[in-house]
């Protein structure tokens, strides 16, 4: 069963947290229990993030590389937290590099955020799995 990440919820106009970041950590606390619901009633979690490498087309101006990173792993740091002790078996994490109407000029890009991007990228095992199960349109764990 599908699920937002904190990232892409967070994406919307937020009028009450001091910080984009504080917003990401409240987004992901609100999530956890959506979460731990799907993976208790016995279903596979996929966590669905289409904006955050998407994010890297729409923030104006274009942030160099490493400030970027940063951003996602602000964003990927909640969610690692929103899925902390739910079986990593049971999850999926799934990313896109957009679907708008026109040409992908930062495609070659794609394998770079892919990579920082990832929640499982922190943890080696499991980013050999989930990178190895990683199509070109940046689906994670999929089997």
């Amino acid at each position: 069963m599908t699920s937002v990440a904190p990232a892409s919820f967070a994406r919307g106009e937020d009028l009450h947290y001091k910080s984009d970041e504080e917003f990401v950590v409240a987004a992901a606390e609100a999530m956890r229990e959506e979460y731990r619901a799907i993976v208790d009633a016995g279903l596979v979690l996929q966590i669905d993030d289409p904006s955050l490498p998407d994010n890297w087309d729409m923030i104006d101006p274009e942030p160099p590389l490493e400030e970027f990173k940063k951003f996602c792993r602000v964003r990927i740091d909640a969610l690692n937290h929103a899925l902390r002790g739910l079986p990593e078996d049971r999850i999926r994490y799934h990313i896109c590099w957009g679907s708008w109407h026109g040409p992908h000029t930062l495609t070659s890009r794609s394998p770079t955020l892919s990579t920082s991007c990832s929640p499982f990228a922190r943890k080696p095992t499991r980013s050999r799995r989930a990178m190895s199960a990683m199509s070109t349109n940046g689906v994670c764990g999929r089997k």
